[in-house]
């Protein structure tokens, strides 16, 4: 059973989801994640916070971040008040974009998915939650 490490409100202003970067990092480290695995999780949870700051929120409003976590996994909700995630968009093309002839938006799904070991997406209260898991993965 995982146990809640910490739940707290983040406002939607860039920079401030550090915060959340922050936290899960230092809660993967106590666990023993490796530094490569740290950085991963911190570009995963900074993307699920940017997108929520910038698509789940309005000015006046907050996104929630809870962490749970239990001998060898880190759980990261992000839970926005409004649905803002498309998980089913094409993926980017990296070519596409460097040509100019794509949006050059539209990473931070792709990245979340990639770099977690499970990603996931739900409807909740008239809003949007992305739950990244990771795994410890101890080399042998």
């Amino acid at each position: 059973m995982m146990s809640l490490g910490d739940r707290f409100e983040v406002r939607p202003v860039i920079g401030l989801e550090q915060k959340a970067v922050d936290r899960a990092a230092d809660r993967a480290r106590s666990l023993g994640f490796t530094g490569a695995q740290v950085d991963d999780i911190c570009t995963a949870v900074r993307e699920a916070c940017l997108n929520a700051a910038e698509h789940g929120t309005t000015v006046n409003d907050t996104y929630e971040v809870t962490i749970w976590y239990d001998s060898t996994t880190l759980s990261v909700e992000v839970w926005s008040r409004r649905v803002a995630i498309h998980p089913g968009a094409a993926p980017p093309h990296l070519e596409t974009k460097i040509d100019g002839n794509e949006n050059p938006r539209g990473w931070g799904i792709f990245l979340m998915q990639r770099l977690a070991d499970s990603c996931t997406f739900e409807t909740r209260n008239g809003g949007t939650v992305v739950r990244l898991t990771f795994q410890q993965h101890r080399s042998s």
